[in-house]
């Protein structure tokens, strides 16, 4: 069991809870001397596009899932975490099982461990910045895009632009060696002509 400290501020906060832990989420929230500040505490649903709101009395962490927490405004909240006794997940997340959790369109998510996004992926959004990234760090929230252009096929698992391009340059150089053959039988053959023609 290890001790979680996630950093808030006043006003919108976007979490991941790294460990499981066996308290609610009110538990956990009053434990951290929040639980009266809290505006709202929500979820994002993929399949409807919209922010849900949690209930905290029956509610508890789901791995992977990302969390909007709105803190009121008051001055007395600057330096404030959120913490509680962490238990450590059966299984951590990677790549793999992250994929394995996503809906298509919007999700918000969490790691309990660094996971770096391969290239071929579109679209990877820091919830408190909105700014594009390729590692996911624990405690933070993250939008993942998933939609066709993340699909299991080789278009996705490698640089397709780079296959395009090598593809291109095969391409062209079966074209150009085609080309050169043929002028080098021209060649050959009007050279046959001016022999009989000198005959």
């Amino acid at each position: 069991m290890s001790t979680i400290n996630i950093p808030l501020k006043i006003g919108d906060n976007y979490i991941s809870f790294p460990e499981n832990s066996s308290d609610s989420f009110k538990t956990i929230f009053t434990n951290s001397g929040i639980i009266s500040n809290i505006i709202s505490f929500s979820n994002f649903d993929p399949m409807t596009g919209r922010f849900v709101e949690v209930n905290p009395d029956f509610e508890y962490i789901q791995q992977g899932r990302g969390y909007l927490l709105v803190m009121s405004i008051d001055p007395s909240l600057a330096g404030i975490s959120l913490t509680y006794d962490g238990i450590p997940f059966p299984t951590s997340m990677n790549f793999d099982v992250l994929k394995g959790m996503l809906f298509k369109g919007y999700n918000l998510v969490g790691p309990d461990s660094i996971i770096i996004i391969p290239s071929s992926w579109c679209r990877v959004l820091d919830a408190s910045t909105r700014m594009t990234v390729t590692e996911l760090i624990p405690t933070r929230a993250y939008f993942i895009f998933y939609d066709e252009c993340q699909l299991s096929n080789v278009a996705t698992q490698y640089n397709l632009p780079l296959i395009l391009s090598f593809a291109m340059v095969l391409f062209y150089v079966n074209l150009f060696r085609k080309e050169a053959k043929d002028a080098a039988v021209i060649s050959s053959l009007k050279e046959k002509v001016r022999k009989l023609q000198k005959d």
